[in-house]
């Protein structure tokens, strides 16, 4: 046990540097200025050029339509209350680029945005059948500098859960990863 001690008090001796028992403590190495940090990247917009943004989030019914026979459509409204997510998609690259609604396709695959509750569970995509929402979009193709409005449309919230983030897949404007975007619902007035 003595030996044991005596080799970590020697040790410990070693490690630090002499100095005369009058001399005063030597101040520590300056340290560099820390470097600013880089911009934070939103997401994989720093590939692409291609910007994604919450506008707006409430609980409300929605406007649909339904196609009829021999052209046209017939205007609906949905029979409950959805989370509507409207969301700004802009390129604010110089190329051209083809994006694909984060509302997916039927043949689609991993294409489809999902939302985080605060309780850690996903609130699901609302799936309208036949009916289409008037104003979501399927594709568009940005040019530089152009803009669009999405609408995403998920199960409304039971009371107490809270959406807290978005995630968007970025293959569909041609990129790798996730957009991870935070999510506050408008009250009601």
């Amino acid at each position: 046990m003595i030996r044991t001690s005596l080799v970590l008090v020697v040790a410990m001796a070693l490690s630090y540097p002499a100095r005369a028992a009058d001399a005063p403590p030597k101040a520590p190495p300056a340290k560099e200025a820390p470097k600013p940090a880089a911009p934070a990247k939103p997401g994989p917009e720093a590939a692409s050029g291609l910007d994604v943004a919450v506008k707006g989030a409430k609980v409300d019914y929605v406007a649909l339509k339904k196609p009829v026979a021999g052209g046209g459509f017939e205007e609906l409204v949905s029979g409950q209350k959805v989370l509507t997510i409207t969301l700004t998609i802009a390129n604010k690259g110089e190329k051209e680029i083809a994006y694909k609604s984060f509302n997916g396709t039927l043949e689609g695959k991993d294409d489809r945005a999902s939302l985080l509750t605060t309780t850690k569970k996903f609130l699901p995509l609302v799936n309208f059948g036949q009916l289409e929402p008037a104003d979501a979009i399927k594709q568009a193709t940005l040019k530089a500098g152009d803009a669009v409005t999405d609408t995403l449309y998920f199960m409304a919230p039971p009371a107490g859960i809270v959406p807290e983030t978005l995630m968007l897949p970025a293959k569909n404007h041609g990129d790798s990863g996730y957009w991870k975007l935070a999510v506050k619902v408008e009250e009601d007035k």
